[in-house]
């Protein structure tokens, strides 16, 4: 069942913001019968809280001035006058409100600390550390934050659905089930950041309080990073890979706060990843970067061959590994060796950084034997054959940072990246 405002309160609602937005001097009365208006209207209009919060900050701004005096002069700020303009632009296709709310589709609950949040759908985890810039915002916007992030990693590619979005921070939840509020501008950013994205997908939220003694799992990920491999490259040496082996165009392995490329796939739910788990997709289509946990090169490799693909890899130069071979002999360029002063490496939460040892290098690989063979073909051969006359030097160095390997009797150099 759906209530709508009929035609005639539609044209009068648009007609009185067109008033507002010409006129040379506004009281605080004018100001609040109008918002009396929407307030009425939002009884059918889901968004409209949205779009009138800023009219109601212009409004207590007015009374405080002129001591709670109706007459005294208001005036619309920029942000309230941009929220007018969308009342007679949006108004009618907006028209029209469910009055009773289904059974949620999705039961998400969610927590933050000062280190970072979580979240738990369907005894699936997620979570992650703050950004520098974030750790400075206040612990009620941290959770509502928490709240909009776990709810773009679950439904990120949900539409038409209800969520219930459990959570133990009451003016967090206040501000997501009224829409807004006007005692924080920045509660009311994130909330309607949130619910913009969720109207753009016809996704209804209700939130509700969970006891912090009962919300658990979320509360562990928001306290405990444990991923060390969540770090990404320096920018600066990044854009070097970007010129030289790219463009590139997904990060097969990042996080929301370690991705370098715009396309970027998790190996949690994530709010800006466009996909779960690299090792589920096809690899060959897209010109990928990959920045593995180092446990997972072995896999890594074994994917490339099996689905004849080739990317650009991050890797560590271990020669002991068991698949360091196999590495050298799926080259198609020279790898490029990983050089600075200051350590390459930007973890996105301290506890992250990652214990290196041996250098890292860029790998350029590809499952394709032709490819392999052309590369091969072009350097330096490492032995001979019975009855030749024997190489005088065997392990020539291109550069001053050596040589990577010997892949079927070819000498693999390092290039400087």
């Amino acid at each position: 069942m759906e209530l709508k405002l009929p035609s005639d309160k539609i044209k009068k609602i648009k007609s009185e913001a067109k008033s507002l937005l010409q006129a040379d001097a506004l009281t605080a009365l004018a100001v609040s019968r109008f918002l009396g208006k929407l307030n009425h209207a939002a009884q059918a209009i889901a968004a409209a809280p949205l779009f009138y919060r800023h009219l109601q900050r212009c409004l207590q701004v007015s009374l405080e001035e002129g001591n709670q005096e109706y007459s005294h002069p208001s005036h619309l700020s920029p942000d309230a006058r941009e929220k007018l303009t969308w009342w007679m632009d949006h108004l009618s296709h907006k028209n029209g409100k469910q009055l009773l709310l289904a059974k949620p589709d999705m039961v998400i609950e969610t927590d933050a600390s000062t280190i970072g949040w979580g979240a738990s759908f369907n005894n699936i985890r997620t979570g992650g550390p703050w950004s520098p810039q974030e750790r400075h915002m206040h612990i009620n916007c941290l959770e509502l934050l928490a709240a909009s992030l776990a709810i773009k990693s679950y439904a990120r590619d949900a539409t038409d659905v209800v969520i219930h979005l459990k959570m133990d921070n009451t003016t967090a939840l206040t501000y997501i089930n009224k829409l807004g509020g006007t005692v924080s501008p920045e509660l009311n950013r994130l909330t309607k950041e949130l619910w913009v994205w969720c109207f753009q997908r016809n996704i209804t939220l209700k939130a509700s309080h969970l006891a912090g003694s009962l919300n658990v799992i979320a509360d562990e990920e928001s306290r405990v990073m444990k991923d060390r491999s969540d770090w990404m490259l320096c920018p600066k040496i990044f854009q070097r890979i970007n010129s030289r082996f790219g463009p590139l165009d997904v990060d097969l392995f990042a996080s929301r706060l370690s991705h370098q490329l715009p396309q970027n796939v998790s190996w949690r739910p994530d709010a800006v990843a466009i996909a779960t788990d690299a090792f589920t997709m096809n690899w060959k289509v897209s010109n990928g970067y990959a920045n593995p946990p180092w446990n997972l090169i072995g896999k890594v490799l074994q994917q490339i061959q099996q689905q004849n693909a080739e990317i650009v890899l991050v890797a560590l130069v271990w020669p002991s590994q068991v698949w360091y071979p196999m590495l050298l002999d799926m080259l198609i360029q020279e790898p490029c060796l990983i050089t600075s002063s200051r350590s390459p490496i930007q973890p996105t939460h301290p506890v992250n950084e990652p214990e290196i040892n041996p250098p890292l290098a860029v790998w350029n690989i590809s499952g394709q034997d032709t490819q392999q063979r052309t590369f091969r073909e072009r350097l330096q051969n490492f032995s001979s054959h019975l009855g030749d006359r024997s190489l005088q030097k065997l392990m020539i160095p291109s550069l001053r940072n050596g040589h990577a390997g010997v892949s079927k009797g070819t000498l693999i150099p390092f290039r400087e990246i």
